[in-house]
This record gives C-alpha cells, structure tokens and sequence, in this order.
C-alpha cells in the first residue's frame, strides 16, 4: 500500500470518526439518531446554540404559528397549550435567548420563507430594544434562509449539518456533552420551549444569581455601559427593527399578538435603581406610538408592573409564577395566552395585564408608579436588597446621566476617569437644565474647558 494510500485512508476514517462521533452524540439536538437512555446524553450545549437548533427544527416543523422574544417566552409561553385558542397548528416556540429585536426579525423573516404563518404571539423586553447589546454568540446569519444583507440563502441547512458534523466546534461540544457532569441541563423540547430544573428551596438564591447577571452584563450595554433605542453613529435602531416586523406582519396577513413580558417585581426594581426607569416608560410609549401609526388592529398587552403576579413572594410556601426574577412559568405563560386571546378564564387575576392605548398610556404609567411605592412599603426588604446589589456592583445614580427626548432616548454611566470629576458633574448639571456660566462658577472649570469636554460627550450621546 502505498504511503498517499495511507493517508487518504487515515484522512478519511479520522473524518468518518468525526461525523459518526458527533451524529451520535448530537450535542445541538438536530439528528435523533439514537434515542436509548444507554446511550444518549443530556445536552448541555444545545441552549448554547439554541439559534442554530431552532433554524433547523423549525424548517422541519413548518409551524403555522410561532413564539418570538426572549429566554422570556421560550421558558414561559408553551405552544401547546389550551390556552391558545384557534386551531391554528402546528404551532412552534421560536424565541431566543438573549436575541434583540434585530435577530428576532431575521427569525421571523426565515419562518416565514420556510411555510407562511397564520399567527405570531410575540412578548416584547426592554432589554432587548437596546441597540448597545452585541449579537448573541451563536448568532449567525448564513444560517437562515435569507442572509443579512437581503441575498437568498438556499442552502442554510446543509451549512447547518456541515457545522454540526464537521466542524471543530461540534466536536469539542460533543466532547462537553460525553463528559458534561449535568445530568439536568436547560434544553429545548419537540415545542421549542426551554425546559430545565426550578431550584426548590433555592429560589431566593437562583433570584439573586439571574439579578447579577442583568446588572453586570445585560441592561446597560458596552464599554460605556450604555442603553438607546437609537445609534446615530451607525444607523441601528431598535424601534425601526420593531416597526419592520409589525409591517411585515400586515403585509403577509400574520396575525400579530404583542405583550410586554412580565419580570418579577423585585427584577423591575434593577431597572428602577439602575435609573432607567423614564426610559423603561419612554420605551412603552414609543411602542404604543408605532402601533398606532402602523394602524395594530390587535391589543398590546402589558403584563409588568407590580401586580398581584409579578409581586409573588418566593419565600413563602405553597405555587410560585417565576423560575428566577426574570423569567415565568408556563402556569403564567397560559395566563398571558388567556389574556391576550379574551379567553374569559376567570383564574387569570384581574390586574394582571393592562391594555395600552395612545389614550391610557399615561394613566397606566401613573398607575405602575404608585404600585412600585406601595411595593416599597409592603416588600422592604427586597426593594431594599436589589438597591444594595446596584452599590456593590458599581452603580451610583450621581454617576448617571440620561437624555429623554423626541429624537433619542439614552441613559449613560460616567465611568473611569471621569466618574464623580467636576466635568462629569458640570455635565451632568448641564443636561439637568443649568446655565453654562452658573455650572462652570460652581463646579470651578473655564467655558473652553467645558466646550471641550461637551464635544466629546455629544459624539456619544
């Protein structure tokens, strides 16, 4: 045999070992070759690459009906349920964990492509509205049927086997999952939903664990620990993105359902102390404004706020809504299809779930203010906890500067060198509405000084 033979040979059995290995093992959840416990795993990775699992289930499903938003609505919203009435099937969750508006778009537009949909229940997240957040890792585009840029994508499925099979990554995924030591790991079921162990016993600890998460690395984005719906700079707007699927509904004849998802109180509460609670309103307002603009026959649902669910005390005994303060129960979920499907199931409480309208906006706003204070009064010691979280992870309100207007919204920390300095200060005062001449007498700098200092600030804000 000749010494190329032996390479062909050992090249080819080395790439055989590779697809065999990794069709077994399945780390993605896309090839259910095997299906005996002996032999098959838990897949921690497949919520790892939860994009590139659900692009290539839902072309297989062909849904009719889908689930878009967050980690939100693939743990909450189940497809399956009775609470969704109509016989619209099969039905599928497509929401993404960590996904912006941007991403659910794209997703969106490939559902579509792959077999037109009749219905989309779609939960709606402030975080996600924040065009600083960086696309989620397992984000790519060649793996739907339409590329970024508009250009058809045919073959996405094969480049999804091909990774799947032949890559590098899968291989060190499967390896992870042959030797992975969670034996209960988050994954995706036959619906799409997120299923995955609830803490019994820990809830309190599995609440702070999620809230370290939003107030280190979700809610305030970049370098610059930011939040806009807007980048002037580069053209990206969330609330663009969110126009674009309300008239890509209408123009494919969905039926669109919209809700705003329903975080735990004390998760509202990061919002509150982290000072984005006029953009969290601002954000609702701009949402009702494009509804009517866009002429959204269908109620927009908001299920925050401090209500009767939202408020669930984790400490005490008996049923609970929230696997952690951010994300809900299926028991929710069904009341949040109930409502927003007028289903009159009269187990769903009466203040869970506000309809918004370019008349009521303002009143529902007021509305959710007074409960957060009487939330304070009945709930000290988290609202009370949460706001000592914001100290020991480096959030001063002092340092915090937010613009709120017609043309951008955006909130933006004074960090580094600039954090609690007179020019930070001077500007800060300068947003809050003080004369250029009183800000420099009374924090002590020259007009140039601060002129300087405002150019450099404006190219960001």
């Amino acid at each position: 045999m000749s010494r190329y033979l032996k390479v062909y040979i050992g090249a080819f059995s080395t790439l055989l070992f590779l697809v065999l290995f990794n069709a077994v093992v399945d780390p993605y959840g896309l090839f259910p070759l095997v299906k005996m416990e002996e032999v098959s795993w838990p897949k921690p990775e497949m919520v790892n690459s939860v994009k590139m699992h659900k692009s290539f289930k839902v072309a297989q499903v062909k849904p009719e009906a889908v689930v878009l938003g967050t980690s939100r609505a693939a743990f909450g919203i189940d497809p399956s349920s009775d609470a969704w009435s109509g016989t619209v099937q099969p039905r599928y969750n497509l929401a993404l964990a960590g996904a912006n508006i941007f991403v659910t778009r794209r997703f969106l537009e490939h559902a579509q492509i792959l077999h037109p949909l009749k219905q989309v229940v779609f939960g709606l997240d402030f975080f996600a509205f924040n065009v600083f957040r960086q696309q989620a890792p397992d984000y790519r585009g060649d793996f739907l049927t339409v590329n970024d840029d508009g250009s058809q994508n045919r073959h996405f499925d094969m480049k999804i086997i091909a990774a799947s099979l032949l890559s590098i990554d899968a291989l060190q995924a499967s390896y992870k999952t042959v030797t992975s030591k969670n034996k209960n790991p988050i994954m995706t079921s036959e619906t799409g939903m997120f299923v995955g162990p609830i803490w019994k016993g820990k809830e309190h600890q599995s609440f702070m664990n999620m809230e370290k998460i939003y107030f280190q690395y979700v809610y305030l984005a970049g370098r610059k620990r930011e939040y806009a719906f807007n980048r002037p700079d580069t053209g990206a707007s969330s609330l663009k993105e969110f126009r674009k699927i309300v008239v890509y509904c209408r123009e494919h004849n969905i039926d669109l359902r919209l809700f705003i998802s329903p975080p735990h109180a004390r998760h509202q509460e990061i919002i509150r102390v982290l000072g984005l609670w006029p953009i969290f309103e601002q954000w609702k307002r701009e949402l009702v404004r494009i509804l009517k603009e866009e002429e959204y026959k269908n109620p927009l649902w908001d299920f925050s706020g401090y209500n009767s669910m939202t408020t669930d005390d984790i400490l005490s005994e008996g049923e609970h809504y929230y696997r952690d303060s951010t994300h809900y129960l299926p028991i929710l979920g069904d009341m949040i299809l109930s409502r927003i499907f007028s289903n009159n199931d009269q187990s769903v409480p009466v203040d869970f779930g506000r309809e918004l309208t370019p008349e009521n906006i303002e009143e529902n706003l007021r509305v959710i203010r007074a409960e957060q204070k009487q939330y304070h009064v009945d709930y000290p010691d988290s609202a009370e906890e949460i706001a000592s979280m914001a100290g020991k992870y480096g959030f001063d309100l002092q340092d915090l500067i937010i613009r709120l207007d017609e043309e951008r919204s955006k909130a933006r920390w004074f960090r580094a060198t600039s954090r609690g300095t007179p020019i930070s200060k001077a500007l800060r005062d300068h947003e809050r509405g003080m004369v250029l001449e009183k800000l420099c007498e009374v924090h002590g700098i020259t007009k140039e000084t601060f002129t300087t200092w405002k150019k450099l600030y404006d190219r960001h804000m």
